[in-house]
């Protein structure tokens, strides 16, 4: 039983949202439970109705991080999202980013890279900043992410640049999250 248990957390990691966090009979199946389980409150009507009022142009809203109002709302929006607020003040945020970071980061064990054409400029060959993020497993050597980009990059390959330090990486150097990197190729 053990080893089906561990066998089964290895393989096929889950992630429990408990959601309609924001319905008193799910608080107090919450309180109950977040000690037991790894459990993130959640509440995908409230991320939805915030997502909507943002793209309406009501509030800036920028998921998980709380929202302020843009325009004059009328009494039934306030009423609506007063209610959400007090989600984001007990909870910190509607769980729903909150879910999506740890399957990505935690579970999938995946890393952001931002490869740069220019890395005095942090910009692509078009001036555009930091225009690209690539999600890439823990682990990922830098050869590897240039064929990810392109196969001619990687088969081309002759080193990288960290943007930060400005120094030469190797095509075995392993990939850290928020690594900014040129790759260095031959045309």
């Amino acid at each position: 039983m053990e080893f089906s248990k561990y066998l089964r957390r290895i393989s096929k990691p889950i992630l429990i949202a408990a959601n309609k966090i924001d319905l008193k009979s799910a608080q107090a199946n919450y309180e109950k439970l977040k000690g037991k389980y790894d459990l993130i409150p959640t509440s995908a009507d409230a991320e939805i109705l915030l997502k909507t009022a943002h793209e309406r142009s009501y509030i800036y809203y920028f998921p998980g991080n709380g929202f302020e109002n843009v325009k004059e709302l009328d009494e039934i929006q306030t009423k609506v999202l007063s209610k959400i607020k007090e989600i984001l003040d007990k909870y910190g945020s509607t769980g729903v980013q909150a879910c999506i970071n740890k399957i990505v980061f935690d579970l999938l064990k995946m890393i952001v890279v931002y490869p740069v054409a220019d890395a005095n400029k942090l910009s692509d060959k078009d001036g555009n900043i930091l225009p690209d993020a690539y999600l890439i497993p823990k682990g990922t050597k830098l050869r590897e992410f240039a064929y990810k980009i392109h196969t001619d990059m990687g088969k081309r390959f002759i080193c990288g640049i960290d943007a930060r330090s400005k120094k030469r990486l190797s095509a075995d150097y392993e990939l850290k999250d928020k690594d900014v990197v040129e790759i260095v190729f031959g045309r």
